[in-house]
């Protein structure tokens, strides 16, 4: 089963399409204390996958501690080993060198299909038609898809997304 973990959620348009896609994560962007409020609005609408946060490194320290507890995130996605240390059960990140919690599980992220190992989630930023036809073939842990901006509050278009996921789907169900 390819499981699926969507990143760089800063709507909720795109967190009900990828919950509905059968999304396990949803990583929501943070990038302040200011989006949690909105956060939390998102996820009011928002039921099934797991709540993750990406916290970018500029946030202050102060900041991070505020977000990571009003939020309460099961998984963080951060490149600030500061971060690491509070995570719960889940951290996502393409190198597992740097671990600190070691109570929490590391998934570990490549963008190189010449890299792919059975644990691994692959993540890229444009599928190509083979690679989507292929994706059976592939040995992977799951896959990681970007949202992106709304071009209007409530409309997007996920023309590429479905055609991956529908192939994503013929592969867990057969």
């Amino acid at each position: 089963m390819i499981e699926i973990i969507a990143i760089n959620i800063t709507n909720l348009t795109d967190a009900r399409y990828f919950a509905a896609r059968g999304a396990k994560w949803i990583f929501y962007t943070v990038k302040d204390i200011e989006d949690i409020p909105k956060i939390k609005a998102i996820q009011e609408w928002v039921d099934g996958p797991y709540l993750g946060i990406s916290l970018i490194q500029e946030s202050s320290l102060e900041h991070k501690d505020l977000i990571l507890k009003e939020l309460d995130p099961i998984g963080i996605m951060s490149n600030d080993p500061i971060c690491w240390k509070k995570a719960k059960n889940f951290i996502l990140t393409s190198n597992p060198d740097n671990q600190i919690n070691e109570d929490a599980a590391i998934v570990l992220i490549t963008e190189k299909l010449n890299t792919i190992k059975p644990e691994s989630y692959l993540y890229k930023k444009s599928w190509t038609d083979q690679e989507i036809k292929s994706m059976n073939q592939l040995k992977l842990a799951g896959i990681v898809i970007s949202g992106s901006e709304e071009n209007k509050p409530g409309l997007k278009n996920y023309d590429l997304h479905d055609k991956l996921l529908d192939e994503i789907e013929k592969v867990n169900y057969v």
